[in-house]
C-alpha cells in the first residue's frame, strides 16, 4: 500500500492527500473527500427519505405495516412513526 495522510497526523486539514492516496478515510466529509464518498452520501440520503415518504404514505392509507427493512434502525423508525400518528 502506498503513501497515506492517514498514517500520520493530520496537518493543515488533509492537505496534501490528493497527492499521496486515491481514497483517504480521514478527508471523508471534507473539500478534500472523494467525489465517491459525496456520491454514496447524498444516495443514502435520498434513500432514507424515500424510505420515510413510503413510511408516511402508508400511514396517511391507514395501511398495516407490511414486512421489515433489512435494518433494525429503520424498522425501529418506522415503529416509531406508526406509534405517533397511525390510527387504525
Amino acid at each position: 500500500m502506498g503513501a497515506s495522510c492517514c498514517s500520520t497526523e493530520i496537518e493543515n486539514d488533509c492537505k496534501g492527500c490528493e497527492e499521496t492516496v486515491v481514497d483517504c478515510p480521514i478527508c471523508d466529509g471534507t473539500d478534500l473527500a472523494d467525489p465517491a464518498w459525496w456520491r454514496g452520501n447524498d444516495d443514502g440520503v435520498e434513500s432514507f427519505i424515500y424510505i420515510v415518504h413510503q413510511i408516511l404514505d402508508d400511514i396517511e392509507k391507514r395501511k398495516e405495516p407490511v414486512g421489515s427493512f433489512g435494518s433494525k434502525r429503520m424498522n425501529m423508525l418506522r415503529a416509531r412513526l406508526y406509534e405517533m400518528y397511525w390510527v387504525p
